[in-house]
């Protein structure tokens, strides 16, 4: 764009009219046109009530069940992901739901967290107040989106994530590490964990009345089409155990032997905020 003139408003000490004030703003206009951008402003050079902006946060959506019956009793063994749902009111789904989508543009990050209470279930005695997860059999739960439809019926993976979501027979691994360097398809940010063991029985329920978090951050690589995104599903997964050799010598979670276990969910909360796109200078 043009370069604007600095002076035509007087030199300090001097008097300001409205001509030579208009002035300034006709100089701005005739430089600028359509052309104004981060080149040729930096950050806070203007007072951001005088520009229109959707903020740093784009959009910031959150769900929890607090306010329906609980816990919900979720029955998995591990060859597959349940969704975190109450069997008994099928709408009431650990998820949120973009309808039209939100679209995601090179750069911007979606931060998603979430919470699950895991109450009791029945898969057998405790054992140790200090669980070691080697060769060890546990649950886990984890997020996935759809990029498909608001259907909402093909969640898969965020990218560079391992693929908890595929069916898997017993014994099959998941590979959960970067064991060749290539840094794509395998990390586990975003998994909760929780344990069978640690936990006091009654009768045949463990009431492990434990809480985990699991926390992931997607960005959208630069450069990169837009991305539209029309939710954000909660998983249950178990029974599974962790070994340090597994496929190739990867670090896996295995699909663990024993069939069906009852996993009586508590409270849930999820959260999705999506930031807007950064700058590569």
């Amino acid at each position: 764009m043009a370069k604007i003139k600095n002076d035509n408003i007087g030199t300090p000490g001097t008097t300001t009219n409205a001509v030579s004030a208009n002035a300034k703003f006709t100089d701005i206009q005739t430089a600028t046109t359509t052309s104004l951008s981060r080149l040729n402003i930096k950050a806070q050079g203007v007072d951001l009530p005088n520009i229109s902006s959707t903020g740093l946060v784009q959009d910031f959506r959150t769900y929890h069940n607090g306010t329906t019956t609980r816990p919900w009793a979720l029955v998995n063994a591990g060859t597959t992901a349940t969704p975190i749902i109450d069997p008994g009111v099928p709408a009431n789904i650990a998820q949120i739901a973009y309808g039209a989508g939100i679209t995601l543009v090179a750069g911007d990050v979606l931060r998603i967290q979430f919470t699950v209470g895991l109450e009791s279930h029945n898969a057998g005695g405790a054992g140790t107040t200090l669980p070691d997860l080697q060769d060890t059999q546990f649950p886990i739960a984890f997020v996935m989106w759809d990029i498909t439809s608001n259907a909402l019926a093909n969640f898969v993976p965020l990218p560079g994530r391992a693929s908890l979501g595929a069916a898997e027979a017993v014994g099959n691994d998941i590979i959960i590490d970067n064991h060749d360097g290539a840094q794509a398809n395998y990390m586990t940010d975003g998994v909760a964990l929780f344990s069978y063991r640690c936990a006091p029985v009654t009768g045949a329920t463990a009431n492990t009345k434990q809480v985990s978090q699991g926390m992931l951050v997607y960005q959208r690589p630069i450069p990169s089409p837009n991305q539209t995104v029309y939710g954000v599903r909660l998983f249950l997964r178990g029974r599974m155990l962790y070994k340090s050799t597994g496929a190739s010598g990867h670090r896996v979670f295995e699909v663990g032997a024993g069939g069906n276990i009852t996993h009586n969910i508590d409270y849930v909360h999820l959260t999705a905020m999506q930031m807007r796109h950064g700058t590569v200078n």
